[in-house]
């Protein structure tokens, strides 16, 4: 009986021991995962959707931690750098603010306007359009009794993209004229076509 008891006690002992080392193994191991990744850092995102050149406030900007290792090019930690200016593009919730999409506002033309497009039969957006790229517009419609094909509007800058289930947007920036000018031919023409423009080397478009 005793001998019964001392096993269960040596059982019972070794076990903790084993556990203690798997424990200790194992915050060594998110130790050294952690020091890898390097540390923490706040960056800020957007705390709610920031419609495009709209001044942005103290309360539209959230934090996240971000491990340093990760931290991209343009990503900002401090709420100053941002508060006051306007972005560029819509910015859905939780989205990075970074600041080559800001602006000051006295920066911003006074006749820029925002028109966002969505996909159908009647607007095709090509594959692989993004934020950042350029876009010629090719519009189909009927002149003068004859059904024409022609470039539109030539390098307009493509502001957001939003795919939300098979519903596409792409938002671009134009005068006001090249606004109207592409409500008009969406309203009353046959197609609207967005092709992208090649990025040259380096990261510009050409």
């Amino acid at each position: 009986m005793v001998e019964t008891r001392r096993r269960a006690a040596l059982a019972f002992l070794l076990a903790a021991v084993l556990a203690s080392a798997a424990a200790w193994l194992f915050m060594q191991e998110v130790l050294r995962h952690q020091a890898a990744l390097g540390r923490e850092l706040p960056v800020l995102v957007a705390a709610r959707p920031l419609p495009a050149w709209q001044p942005i406030g103290p309360g539209d900007l959230a934090s996240q931690p971000v491990a340093s290792r990760y931290l991209l090019p343009g990503l900002l930690t401090d709420p100053g750098a941002a508060v006051g200016k306007v972005p560029v593009a819509p910015l859905a919730p939780g989205e990075p603010v970074l600041a080559g999409l800001l602006r000051a506002p006295e920066e911003v033309p006074p006749d820029l306007r925002v028109v966002t497009l969505a996909a159908g039969e009647r607007v095709v957006v090509e594959p692989g359009i993004a934020p950042g790229d350029r876009v010629d517009v090719v519009a189909s419609y009927e002149r003068d009794g004859v059904q024409v094909t022609e470039v539109y509007l030539v390098d307009v800058p493509v502001l957001d993209r939003v795919e939300e289930g098979t519903e596409v947007r792409v938002s671009l920036q134009l005068s006001l004229e090249s606004a109207r000018r592409l409500i008009h031919v969406e309203n009353y023409g046959r197609q609207v076509r967005l092709l992208r423009r090649p990025r040259r080397k380096g990261g510009g478009m050409g």
